[in-house]
This record gives C-alpha cells, structure tokens and sequence, in this order.
C-alpha cells in the first residue's frame, strides 16, 4: 500500500511539474509576445495604475520596465501630473467598448492615437483595459505638407490668371466691346473707325455710333 501510495504520489508531483513548466513556459512567451510590439503597450487599471507594460512604453517614459509598475500611466507615459486629454480609458471600462481617440497633445514630441480594450478578469465587468499606443506623428506630418501643397498649387493658379489678366486684358476688353454691337470687332485694325448698332435684346436699333480702335486695348464710340 505505501508503495502504491509513493507511486501515486510521485505521479501527482510530476504532472504539477509539467504544469508549472508549461504555465511558465506561456507566462515567458506571453511577456515576450507583450515586448515584442515596437508600439507602446500596457493594462491600466480604472484609477490609471499600470498592471503591466512593455518596454517600448518604458521606453518612452525613459523608464526601466522595473519601474513602471503601480504608477500612473499618464505620469510615466507622458510626463504628466494628470490624465492625458482625450484618453479613452474611462469610456471604455465604463461602456465595456473599445474605444479609440488621439491624444491632444504630443508626448515626448511624438503624436498619438490611443486604443482602449476592456480587460475582463475573473468573469467580472471591466475594471481595466489594455491599452494601445499607435504613433501618427509621420501621418500628422505627411498630412500637413499635402495641405501646403494643396495650398500652394491653388495660390499658384490664383497667381498665375491674376497675371494672365495684367498681361493679356486685351480679350477682356473685345470681348466687353463685342457685346454692345453685332458686328466683329476682332477685325478693326488700330486707327480705324467702324459705324457700330447698338441692338437691344429683340434685334432693334438703340443708336449706330462710330467706334474707333485708339490702341490695342482702346476703343472709344
């Protein structure tokens, strides 16, 4: 019997020495999954205090990863003494939703959109989340030299009819002057005088004046 108990007993120790082996084998490659992420990453709890975080997000903190635990997220993140404007934690363990929003200001000189995940531990509501850190800063900037180009290509149009009209108004004024008479005005040589009707809009005669072409940008009646 005691043999048989040693034996029983011995088999229990080796399955709870596969289970410990195979939970810390999952917990290493968890962390080094967590780690892996080059974009911040941490579980926050619902007052802000950081659970875990990978060390992209201590990094930028210019923390060690031993440092990061228990502290406010927004004062080893950011640098700050109070929550980050725009962070979407609150509304998303509230509502038990992701949610996502930029963050109104940059961190460490870099622009941000954070990514609020509920975090549901022991089949309870949400009391944490994950959050998620992804950098538009290259985004923000592309975006804003588009919108500088876009600016400058609508002035340079502007620019260059505005010029197209000082240096060439001569259209402008034969096509004003051709729309007091039916005849063709384009055909008057500088110095010459032409009679011109003047027709109101059923074909009648208002008055034939004499039009004479003074320049090329001159007429005078």
């Amino acid at each position: 019997d005691m043999q048989k108990k040693f034996a029983a007993l011995k088999e229990r120790m080796a399955k709870l020495e596969r289970l410990v082996e195979i939970i810390s084998k999952g917990k290493y490659q968890w962390e080094a999954t967590f780690d892996a992420i080059t974009e911040p990453v941490q579980i926050v709890t619902n007052d802000f205090r950081i659970e875990r975080a990978n060390i992209s997000l201590a990094a930028v903190g210019g923390k060690h990863i031993t440092e990061v635990v228990g502290n406010h997220c927004y004062e080893v993140f950011a640098g700050r003494k109070s929550v980050c404007d725009g962070c979407p934690l609150k509304q998303a363990v509230s509502q038990d939703a992701p949610h996502s929003q930029q963050l109104c200001e940059r961190i460490k000189g870099r622009q941000y959109v954070a990514h609020a995940y509920p975090y549901v531990l022991g089949g309870k509501g949400a009391d944490s989340a994950v959050m998620y850190y992804r950098d538009i800063t290259e985004e923000c900037r592309l975006q804003q030299e588009a919108v500088q180009q876009e600016k400058m290509a609508a002035i340079g149009l502007l620019a260059g009819d505005i010029a197209h009209e000082i240096n060439n108004p001569l259209g402008g004024i034969l096509a004003f002057a051709q729309l007091l008479t039916p005849r063709d005005l384009s055909r008057c040589a500088v110095g010459q005088a032409k009679y011109v009707l003047i027709c109101d809009s059923d074909g009648g005669i208002i008055n034939d004046p004499v039009l004479t072409r003074m320049d090329e940008t001159t007429f005078w009646f």
